[in-house]
């Protein structure tokens, strides 16, 4: 019996502690969650892991848009390797890729509100 009053004891206080923490925090809400920018706009930075089958591994995508350059590296954690480098400049060039599977066009979407558009600007 005195063990069961202990245990009731304990846990009455652990609920007590938790209830006191609970009004405390209250008025906070969740805690925020801040990001950091760099002077640099011209560089976007990107973290992901993915796993490669050989174990997780850190991935590091960076996109430079002033050279219109994407880098790709990846951190196994031991090593940080380049593992790719692309030059984007033509990617960016086709109104729409593949032309073959994507419904509505690119051009249906442009016709259809062409009315609605206050400059009414031909494509080029």
């Amino acid at each position: 019996m005195a063990r069961t009053q202990l245990v009731v004891t304990f846990l009455l206080g652990v609920v007590l502690a938790l209830s006191a923490a609970l009004v405390v925090t209250s008025g906070r809400g969740m805690p925020e969650a801040y990001g950091q920018t760099a002077g640099n706009n011209d560089m976007i930075a990107i973290m992901g892991t993915m796993n490669t089958g050989k174990g997780p591994c850190d991935n590091l995508y960076m996109v430079d848009s002033k050279t219109m350059r994407l880098a790709i590296y990846q951190w196994n954690g031991q090593t940080l390797q380049l593992m790719a480098v692309r030059n984007m400049t033509y990617d960016m060039k086709p109104e729409q890729y593949p032309d073959n599977n994507q419904k509505p066009t690119v051009a249906e979407i442009r016709d259809a509100t062409r009315a609605e558009d206050p400059h009414n600007k031909k494509p080029k």
